[in-house]
């Protein structure tokens, strides 16, 4: 016999060696069709460039003069695709925010490995909700039944809850007829008041 069939990665490279190298001649084959210039008890293809089924045989004659044809197959596939996952933002009073793409191509099923998991709420599916109480780089190893891999990243960034301080422009006790300007202490990208206001600030009293 030789080698027992086996996955490649596109690019890989495999040897063939006939167990058994007492045989008067070789001859061996690519799907059925002769290989010029092999004809030893071993063979090494070319690295395969392409994803598909190949199918090599070696055409022996033994001592008694008897013809024997053994077959391997192999089976080459792509490596896994993934489309770059964009990175994300959340505020930490948020749930989480959902990361990572499913990838494409042969040699499903795939498996995927996430890592730090730290944060995650499963570190073995595509697509999982990442909740890290930091900003956390995340790096996903997707991996085909023939072992080809690809690795993508995703960076998570942890906003902080704003904690906005009002500011009045005088005292909070007056008269009937005065008021009194309220504002905050910086630019936030979005404000609603008690009173539905959307101002970067607000008059309360007589004047509003």
């Amino acid at each position: 016999s030789i080698n027992p069939g086996k996955n490649l990665c596109a690019g890989d490279s495999v040897a063939f060696k006939i167990e058994n190298d007492n045989y008067l001649s070789y001859q061996w084959k690519k799907n059925g069709k002769d290989i010029p210039g092999e004809t030893g008890s071993s063979y090494s293809p070319p690295r395969f460039k392409y994803p598909g089924e190949y199918i090599y045989s070696v055409y022996v004659t033994d001592s008694d003069c008897s013809d024997t044809s053994i077959e391997d197959t192999i089976n080459v596939y792509s490596y896994p695709k993934i489309t770059n996952a964009p990175d994300k933002y959340f505020c930490t009073n948020d749930d989480g925010v959902l990361i990572g793409n499913r990838a494409r191509g042969g040699g499903k099923p795939f498996t995927y490995s996430w890592n730090p998991t730290a944060g995650l709420s499963d570190p073995t599916i595509p697509q999982p909700f990442a909740n890290p109480t930091e900003d956390t780089e995340y790096i996903v190893t997707v991996t085909n039944i023939a072992g080809c891999t690809t690795i993508d990243t995703v960076q998570v960034s942890v906003i902080p809850q704003p904690q906005p301080k009002i500011i009045p422009n005088g005292p909070l006790q007056f008269c009937e007829s005065s008021n009194v300007k309220l504002s905050l202490d910086k630019e936030y990208t979005t404000i609603v008041w008690t009173t539905g206001e959307t101002s970067e600030e607000i008059k309360i009293g007589r004047a509003h």
